[in-house]
């Protein structure tokens, strides 16, 4: 998911040097009469209204139009080659595993052969179809972005499940389709169509009322209102991060290898979130790749097992193992041009009884809530050393 900044950026910046302006001269100007002002509390009564006003000159039709997707940069250009590789390598391995897959329905004897004549699960491929639906179907950015003030104040809910599927550019969203491929394929095979499908529509939902939610803790609570007002974003990488945990948790005992390094399959979002924004796209929406994170563990602890029973109890069936399930090759699912890529070495599926199952879920959940946790603090602490001033302006050589 990719953070952008609408057409009235420059105006709230302008407003925030003047309100800083005007508020230091009025302090001044008190202090030398010998009056004390208290400036937090009349920028505490004054700020909202201001910054409502801008807003809404920032989300309507003021000013010039962005529409999107913007031009592809040239194949020369090494972004381009980077995520034309990435995604030519997720699709030829999802290739290999759908023979594989067809090999095993032609000697099974309740093998569904209508199913295994599509080169990807039919709930994947229609999301792909969607993504590149809208690539070729540019639409102005203002409207369908992931705006928490749309949202909340305007009730533009659809922008909830627009903002997924808009991508800003080709190698934004080449890069986002090979991070999610691997991941949805692999459950949908797992899980049947009807259940997958549930579980990106909640996922998807999910994900992006979080990071609404995200910003409106950080306008109330950490007075910082430009993610709530000024702030789009765009790019299913969030769902992609949701769909890897998801991943991960459904074949937890498993094990990844990243640069021949062993890894517990449970936790790759860790490196595929550092990866993210330490080397492929430091610039993308931090906010918004955690609450996928979020989303993904709160629908393995909380909402997938209530819709699994809830499935199960008026007989529509379960989200037992489905049809090739026990063919399924340990992957490494990460972001960008990394994931779904097959290693070797053996993979099972962990089991055990129901209070043994309980308390493993219970340790489980807390164990990723820390990391995410962890992974928040991280960022907080990498932003504000970026924002610190420097100790002078001679420069190191």
């Amino acid at each position: 998911m990719t953070s952008v900044d609408n057409i009235g950026s420059q105006i709230s910046a302008a407003a925030h040097e003047a309100w800083t302006a005007v508020g230091s001269t009025v302090d001044r100007l008190a202090s030398s009469l010998g009056y004390t002002t208290d400036s937090s509390r009349i920028e505490q009564i004054l700020r909202p209204p201001v910054d409502r006003t801008i807003a809404a000159l920032r989300w309507s039709n003021f000013g010039r139009s962005i529409v999107v997707p913007f031009a592809a940069p040239h194949l020369d250009d090494p972004r381009m080659v980077i995520t034309i590789l990435g995604l030519a390598n997720v699709v030829y391995n999802e290739l290999v595993e759908h023979q594989h897959q067809r090999q095993l329905s032609s000697v099974s004897r309740s093998g569904n052969a209508s199913h295994s004549e599509l080169p990807l699960p039919p709930v994947t491929l229609a999301l792909v179809a969607a993504s590149v639906w809208r690539y070729f179907n540019p639409a102005l950015l203002r409207e369908v972005c992931l705006s928490p003030y749309c949202i909340v104040e305007r009730q533009e809910t659809s922008r909830l499940w627009t903002a997924c599927l808009t991508h800003l550019d080709a190698p934004h969203l080449m890069s986002n389709l090979a991070s999610l491929l691997p991941d949805a394929a692999a459950l949908e095979r797992q899980e049947g169509s009807g259940p997958f499908a549930l579980d990106v529509a909640v996922l998807s939902t999910l994900s992006s009322s979080l990071f609404v939610g995200w910003a409106l803790f950080e306008k109330e609570v950490l007075r910082r209102t430009n993610t709530y007002y000024a702030v789009g974003a765009v790019g299913m990488s969030s769902l992609a991060f949701a769909l890897q945990v998801v991943a991960d948790e459904t074949h937890a005992g498993g094990e990844r290898r990243c640069l021949g390094l062993p890894l517990p399959g449970r936790f790759s979002w860790v490196l595929s979130l550092g990866f993210t924004h330490l080397v492929s796209a430091p610039d993308t929406s931090f906010a918004g790749h955690m609450c996928g994170v979020l989303a993904g563990i709160a629908h393995v602890y909380i909402l997938r097992p209530a819709l699994r029973a809830l499935l199960r109890a008026i007989g529509a069936g379960g989200g037992g193992a489905r049809e090739g399930a026990a063919g399924q090759r340990p992957r490494f699912y990460g972001a960008g041009t990394l994931s779904g890529r097959p290693v070797s070495g053996v993979y099972t599926a962990s089991g055990g009884g129901a209070g043994a199952g309980q308390w493993r879920s219970i340790r489980g959940a807390l164990s990723q809530l820390g990391l995410a946790a962890g992974a928040v603090l991280v960022y907080l602490l990498a932003s504000q050393r970026r924002q610190r001033q420097p100790l002078s302006n001679w420069s190191l050589r």
